[in-house]
């Protein structure tokens, strides 16, 4: 947050993510993948910073994972820093259409 320069509550509006979950985070311990994703998205990060970030964790993007599939196809192609809250909108209308988990923690009136 501080090298992007972020305020916290604007990142926990923006990623979606619950503030509960958020000061896990804060904590150190581990938040769901969904979550960090939401979280690195919201944060303008590179697809490269969000693979580091993941590994952190113990995660990491499959192609073979239809949730992942997605999020690794809008990373590749529609991801710049300046759209990072666009695209995360938009990352969650295709999962949800397809049934899948959206990167979020908590609901959002759409």
């Amino acid at each position: 947050m501080k090298d992007k320069n972020i305020k916290q509550s604007d990142l926990i509006r923006r990623s979606a993510v619950s503030e509960r979950m958020f000061q896990y985070y804060i904590k150190g311990k581990k938040p769901t993948k969904q979550a960090l994703l939401a979280i690195a998205l919201s944060l303008g990060l590179q697809i490269d910073e969000i693979n580091s970030l993941m590994n952190t964790y113990g995660y990491c993007l499959s192609k073979s994972l239809p949730n992942d599939a997605v999020v690794l196809w809008f990373l590749k192609n529609y991801y710049t820093q300046k759209n990072n809250t666009a695209i995360l909108n938009l990352i969650n209308d295709v999962l949800e259409k397809l049934e899948l988990p959206m990167l979020m923690t908590k609901f959002i009136n759409r």
